[in-house]
This record gives structure tokens, sequence and C-alpha cells, in this order.
């Protein structure tokens, strides 16, 4: 009987764990910027620098809420014209810990990637999704990642460093 309990623990475990995971795909990113997307697909942003083969955008509009919380800060990064990552920053620490519950509700409990809990974790199959919460001013920095462009881009610095590989 224990032994029955335990599988249907980690059946139930994996299915919940895929769930996570798909609807991580599924969503691809926050505020309707979708990672991987074609750039002159999003209206309302504007260029401001560039870096590592990295074009770094933000939207014109700097009042952004999501959920209620007001973001301090949001960064588009595009590699070969393609949404590579979102980076969004909340400065108050209210407001960190509500963007950490609100991730876990969509996504469950993430890996904890610290022993203080201040690092999570998620990945699908094409995204990461990294939650960083400062300790010391209690500000939170949610980054999403699209993979594919992650590798290419790795890549992409590799060659122009040491050369192609043949």
């Amino acid at each position: 009987m224990r032994l029955i309990a335990f599988f249907l623990f980690v059946f139930a475990s994996q299915i919940a764990s895929s769930q996570t995971s798909d609807k991580l795909e599924t969503d691809r990113g926050i505020l309707g910027y979708r990672l991987g997307y074609p750039r002159d697909s999003i209206k309302g942003i504007t260029r401001t620098g560039k870096t590592q083969g990295l074009e770094k955008f933000r939207p014109v509009n700097d009042t952004i809420f999501w959920r209620g919380i007001r973001v301090e800060a949001l960064n588009l990064y595009f590699f070969r014209d393609s949404l590579h990552s979102v980076i969004v920053k909340v400065m108050d620490g209210r407001d960190s810990e509500k963007v950490k519950s609100f991730c876990e509700q969509l996504y469950g409990p993430g890996e904890k990637l610290d022993q203080f809990g201040t690092r999570h974790f998620w990945r699908s199959e094409n995204i990461i999704l990294n939650f960083e919460e400062n300790m010391v001013s209690g500000s939170g920095t949610l980054s999403f990642f699209h993979i594919p462009l992650v590798n290419h881009l790795e890549r992409h610095i590799y060659d122009k460093r040491y050369g192609k590989l043949e």
C-alpha cells in the first residue's frame, strides 16, 4: 500500500511539474512581451542601448503595473531582432514578495537557488524564469529568458571572441 501511495505521489508530482512548465511555455513572458517574438511585432518601445550583441529597449510608457504592483523598470533585450529576455524590477519589499507569490501561484514553487530563499528558478522547454530578491533593500528582479536565443547569443559571443569552430 505504501509503495502504491509513493508511486501516486511521484506521478502527481510529474503531472504538476509538467503543467507548470507547460504554463511557463504558453505564457512565454510577461505584460504581453512574448519571448522569441520579432521586434517589429512589439509596439511602444524605444531603444536605450546595445551590449554584447543584445539591443536594449524599454517601453515608452514608464508607468507600468503588473497585477497591481508598480514596476520600477522593465527592460527588453533583443538578439537578432527577436525578444531574448525581459527583465522586470520592483523596488518595494512587499511588492517583491507579491511578485514571488504570483510566480508560485502561476508556475508552482520553483527551485530555490540559495539557502535564504531569495532566488527562485523555473524552467520549461524554451523558457527560463528567475526571481531574485535583494535581502537588504527588499527589491526584486524577475527575469525571463528564451533558451534557444540564449544559446545563439552565447555562440555569437564565443565566435566573436575566439573565432568560429570548425
